[in-house]
């Protein structure tokens, strides 16, 4: 029996027609679940961002990191050198972040 796949956007579109749930409330509830998610595997999900966009069915975290010339805290600081070798800060934002897509998995993603 083949396995059928539901895309995120058909999702948000079978929610809303059939649990008639807005577009905002399920967006909310979707932030607020890899939010919980991410403060269990993390400790805190203070510097994370979630965006959540239905009209595409895409979810990008980001985790905002602080850069550092000696990481204290892998949760919260990458090293200089860490950037450097990851092409500079291009790509990062300003104080730097590493894009995780979303896992089912809950895996600690390399931290």
């Amino acid at each position: 029996m083949e396995e059928e796949k539901i895309d995120l956007k058909t999702a948000f579109a079978l929610f809303k027609d059939e649990k008639h749930i807005d577009r905002p409330v399920m967006m909310g509830v979707l932030k607020d679940v890899f939010m919980t998610q991410l403060t269990k595997t993390f400790g805190s999900a203070d510097n994370f961002d979630v965006i959540i966009n239905v009209d595409k069915g895409d979810c990008e975290i980001y985790q905002n990191l602080e850069v550092v010339e000696t990481v204290e805290n892998p949760n919260t600081q990458i090293s200089l050198a860490e950037v450097n070798e990851k092409g500079g800060a291009q790509g990062f934002r300003q104080k730097g972040n590493s894009q995780y897509p979303p896992e089912p998995s809950g895996k600690d993603h390399g931290h």
